[in-house]
């Protein structure tokens, strides 16, 4: 695979085309957003890799699929572009679906894992949401006065206005969004996304302390009057199906469900790789097996504290108490220290009584 220089993307513009809901790709061919195009062939391509941070595309003709060493690929250019990005996986979309299957193969060595993704849409004509504000906060639009001022959480923010614009300046000049405040701390934010021509994407979080109140949907309502009021029709929100909050935020406020596919994520770092696959299994309350995949995970060099408390939960289900406190010392000893998630986390409410138990409260 060969990379495509910037200003000749126009070669695989029919390909790309294929993805119709992923706008990332339109504004990348535009020019307005800079990723990472390949080609098995720069003058008559049939596969076409596009990259921008940790969403990415292949299409092309499936029979051409021997001409390329995909782990080869994947683990050089793809990782590397994902390093210099600062990026921790791929999340690869396929058209035909087909594809998947095949990398799936290809890709064996670096345990990828498919979900089901799903994409609504929102097409407005006016701007008369009236969005019920949760007591106790206030929504802003997000302006250079506000990324102005001192807040809690004003870094979070700042980064995340900068995962697709270079700059906190670039976002101001050609995005837009709303945050919610709870007194002086930054509650969420509800921001637009590779804003091409009428239509945008919509990036939206609510901070773990303000969840369950109705914020999301506030601040999506909100976000979508100042859609409209930027001269925007079509708003677009992307997430996992295993993630009903985002879901019921989204049919809530007016969206409609339009497509569902198949993705593939790679992780670049083994332990993230085997401990995702231990969270899989976890959903599916295959418990033992999600304890085998935290274990390996837990091997790796360097693991990392949520993985020994996912561990913990795994084991406490199944009634392995000598496995759970073995693992919530271990994720202390990488260090978590929520406290508060550990007194009230419901995994653990048959443990309280245990001696042990008191001595990690202790530690903490």
């Amino acid at each position: 695979m060969q990379e495509l220089r910037n200003d000749n993307l126009s070669i695989v513009e029919p390909f790309l085309s294929a993805f119709k809901y992923h706008t990332v790709l339109k504004t990348m061919v535009s020019g307005t957003s800079y990723g990472y195009v390949c080609v098995n062939d720069l003058v008559s391509p049939e596969i076409v890799y596009a990259q921008f941070r940790h969403r990415a595309f292949i299409t092309g003709d499936l029979t051409s699929v021997n001409k390329v060493d995909f782990e080869q690929f994947f683990v050089g250019k793809v990782f590397e572009n994902c390093r210099i990005a600062d990026v921790s996986q791929v999340r690869l979309a396929a058209k035909p679906e087909a594809w998947l299957n095949l990398l799936g193969s290809s890709l064996n060595a670096l345990n990828p894992i498919f979900f089901d993704f799903q994409i609504y849409q929102c097409r407005l004509s006016d701007s008369d949401h009236r969005p019920k504000i949760p007591e106790g906060f206030e929504l802003r639009q997000v302006n250079k006065a506000l990324v102005n001022e001192a807040f809690d959480g004003k870094d979070a923010l700042l980064e995340e206005m900068c995962s697709e614009r270079e700059s906190v300046n670039a976002f101001l000049d050609n995005s837009f969004g709303i945050v919610a405040f709870h007194g002086k701390k930054l509650a969420g934010w509800c921001l637009s996304e590779y804003n091409h021509k009428k239509r945008c994407e919509v990036g939206i979080a609510t901070m773990p302390p303000f969840r369950r109140q109705g914020l999301a949907k506030a601040m999506t309502l909100d976000f979508l009057n100042l859609t409209f009021e930027q001269g925007l029709d079509t708003v677009l929100w992307h997430c996992y199906k295993s993630n009903r909050p985002s879901q019921r935020t989204a049919l809530s406020a007016g969206f409609e469900l339009i497509n569902e596919h198949k993705v593939m994520n790679i992780y670049l770092e083994p332990a993230v790789r085997f401990a995702v696959h231990g969270n899989v299994e976890f959903e599916k309350d295959n418990f033992i097996k999600a304890i085998s995949w935290y274990q390996q995970a837990l091997n790796e060099p360097s693991p990392s504290a949520w993985m020994a408390w996912n561990a913990a939960c795994a084991a406490a289900h199944i009634h392995r108490e000598e496995s759970v406190f073995e693992y919530l010392n271990l994720s202390i000893d990488l260090g978590f220290s929520d406290l508060e998630l550990f007194k009230k986390s419901k995994h653990f409410r048959p443990f309280h009584d245990d001696a042990r138990w008191n001595a990690i409260i202790e530690r903490l």
